[in-house]
C-alpha cells in the first residue's frame, strides 16, 4: 500500500508537554478534572506557546510575462491600423514563409498590443522564426519603413516607481506629462538597455501634496536583473533629484492577458 503524501501532525504527548510548562499543565488539570488529556495539552498550548515570528515584507516587483507563444512586434499605429486592416492576409502569408523554410512554427492570428502587434503561434518561435517574420514586415510596401519591426518574445515585468518630482515640474500650471518622463528616461544612460513595458503614469503622491509619485513598467528577466540594477539609484529631474525604488504591482489597475497592456 502507497504511503501517503501527506504526513500526519504528530500530537504531543502528556510527558513531551510537561516538560515544558509541568506548573501550567497541572493549574489547567487541577482547574478540569474531568478533562481529557489530550484538550489540557491544547488549552497549555494556545495559552503558552509563543507565536512564530512573522517573515519580513517583501516587496515582489517582478512578475510572469505573457505566453512565450506571443510573438510582439513594436509598430507606429499607422502601421499597426494597415496591417490589422488585412491580418487575414498577412497570417496566410506568413504561414507560408515559414513553410518554404521548413519551420514547424505557424501564426494562429494577430492582434493589437499598447504599442504594436502580437503574433499568436502554435509553438514557442526560435531565432531563425523571428528572422522569417522580420523580413516579411521589413519587405511590406503599404506600411512606413521608418519603423525598427523587429519581432521579439515576450518578456517579464518589473515595477518600479521613482521618487522626488515635483508634481508641477518647472511648470506652475500643468503637471508633468507621461511624455516628459519617457523623454528624461530616454536620456538617461542608466535606462539604456531598458525598454518601457507601458507608458508611465504620473500620479500626485497625496491629495494635498505638491510631489508626484511616477510609476515604471519595464520588460525584465524572471530574476527582475535590469530592476535590481537601477534599484535605490537617483537621477535628475531638472534641478530635483529622484530616487527609484521597486513596488508591487498596483491591483487596482487591469491587466489584459492577451494583448498585455
Amino acid at each position: 500500500m502507497a504511503k501517503s503524501q501527506f504526513k500526519r501532525k504528530t500530537e504531543k504527548t502528556f510527558t513531551q508537554a510537561t516538560k515544558t510548562g509541568l506548573k501550567n499543565v497541572l493549574k489547567i488539570r487541577e482547574a478540569f478534572p474531568t478533562l481529557p488529556t489530550q484538550k489540557v495539552i491544547e488549552m497549555h498550548d494556545a495559552a503558552f506557546e509563543t507565536p512564530s515570528p512573522k517573515r519580513p515584507f517583501k516587496v515582489s516587483m517582478t512578475t510572469k510575462g505573457p505566453s512565450r507563444k506571443h510573438v510582439l512586434v513594436p509598430i507606429a499605429e499607422e502601421n499597426r491600423g494597415t496591417i490589422l486592416q488585412t491580418a487575414d492576409i498577412h497570417v496566410n502569408a506568413l504561414n507560408r514563409q515559414l513553410k518554404n523554410v521548413k519551420s514547424d512554427i505557424t501564426i494562429d492570428y494577430i492582434c493589437p498590443s499598447w504599442n504594436g502587434i502580437i503574433l499568436t503561434t502554435n509553438k514557442v518561435a526560435r531565432a531563425s522564426n523571428l528572422m522569417v517574420l522580420e523580413k516579411y514586415l521589413k519587405n511590406l510596401e503599404n506600411i512606413n519603413h521608418d519603423d525598427n519591426l523587429v519581432p521579439c518574445l515576450p518578456q517579464s515585468k518589473s515595477y518600479l516607481k521613482i521618487l522626488g518630482v515635483l508634481y508641477y515640474g518647472n511648470n506652475a500650471s500643468n503637471p508633468i506629462s507621461a511624455i516628459q518622463v519617457e523623454e528624461i528616461l530616454s536620456y538617461n544612460t542608466m535606462f539604456s538597455d531598458i525598454t518601457l513595458a507601458a507608458y508611465p503614469r504620473v500620479v500626485r503622491a497625496s491629495p494635498s501634496s505638491d510631489m508626484a509619485i511616477i510609476w515604471v513598467d519595464i520588460w525584465d528577466s524572471q530574476n527582475g536583473t535590469k530592476a535590481k540594477s537601477i534599484i535605490n539609484r537617483c537621477l535628475n529631474f531638472g534641478q530635483h533629484i529622484a530616487t527609484i525604488r521597486g513596488t508591487n504591482m498596483n491591483l487596482g489597475v487591469p491587466q489584459c492577458r492577451n494583448c498585455w497592456k
